[in-house]
């Protein structure tokens, strides 16, 4: 059955890289497959329905961003089904650095493939920011969208000043925020907390507050660990993430002594946002993230 399985898709390999396989230069791509949830958000905010996405249901349990109608899933983004994506006929295929390296090949017979790089070696404070811009610019222009992408990051930066002005009046102006997502196992509970380089903290310091967590920054933007390195921080104010598919992580954090104990859990300064508050997405899941951690605080 398998050596069946695998001439049909070679036929269909090399029957969609006959027809559909654009060369370099091509006009804007019209059918687009992104193995990433942040690409499918990009082409989303830019006006694009991706033909296909990796992991549909989890990119909808995970992040604020809804998928429309009619969008097939082609698998996990570790292992996404060639099968499926190559029987959609894309003309572009978009995936993060590291995710598809076994599949590389086999992808570039279906279609041209775009590599993209959201955590680069080097970096500082406000590069994940810059790089979700610079990658929405990059999926834009790949769809002949680059000005509405522009227009995405207008709005985006305009949408932080009446967050600024919420947090100002409810006297939280400059106030220290850790924020942070559940981690661990159900054995070893722990957080991962945003250091200087990711997008969330990029975000606190456009609503005018700053980042306690003053950790050395990640390749991936944040820190792991246990409960008793909030210890650094108990002072100050944390949001966290609860996502539903951590309840049980989630509730065992809260039953530790360590946790109970901490100031910031005593005097009412850790709030919760929804489950689905993306901090690794683009503009869309990025001003969805913004909006709840100032509802968070002054509510």
């Amino acid at each position: 059955m398998r050596p069946r399985l695998t001439l049909a898709l070679g036929a269909a390999l090399a029957l969609v890289a006959a027809f559909s396989a654009a060369p370099a230069g091509a006009g804007p791509a019209k059918r687009v497959v992104a193995i990433e949830w942040n690409y499918a958000e990009d082409l989303l905010a830019v006006g694009v329905r991706p033909v296909g996405i990796a992991d549909i249901k989890g990119m909808e349990d995970w992040t604020p961003v809804q998928v429309p109608a009619g969008v097939k899933d082609v698998g996990t983004r570790t292992e996404p089904s060639l099968e499926r994506i190559a029987a959609l006929e894309p003309d572009l295929i978009i995936a993060p650095k590291g995710r598809i390296v076994r599949s590389l090949d086999q992808l570039r017979e279906i279609a041209r493939v775009k590599i993209m790089n959201p955590f680069p070696q080097k970096q500082g404070r406000d590069t994940q920011y810059r790089v979700m811009l610079d990658e929405l610019r990059q999926v834009a222009k790949a769809v002949g969208r680059r000005a509405r992408a522009d227009a995405v990051i207008r709005s985006l930066d305009r949408s932080y000043a009446p967050l600024r002005k919420r947090l100002k009046k409810a006297g939280l102006a400059r106030a220290k925020v850790t924020v942070g997502m559940a981690g661990g196992t159900l054995a070893a509970p722990g957080l991962r907390l945003f250091t200087d380089n990711s997008v969330t903290a990029a975000v606190l310091r456009r609503l005018g507050l700053r980042n306690a967590w003053t950790a050395k920054p990640r390749h991936y933007g944040y820190t792991e660990g246990g409960i008793e390195q909030l210890r650094k921080v108990e002072r100050n104010w944390f949001v966290f993430a609860y996502p539903r598919q951590f309840s049980d992580i989630i509730r065992g954090i809260q039953e530790q002594d360590a946790w109970t104990e901490l100031a910031l859990a005593r005097n009412g300064r850790a709030r919760t946002v929804p489950g689905n508050t993306w901090p690794f997405g683009g503009p869309l899941a990025t001003r969805v993230l913004a909006q709840r951690i100032t509802g968070a605080l002054v509510r």
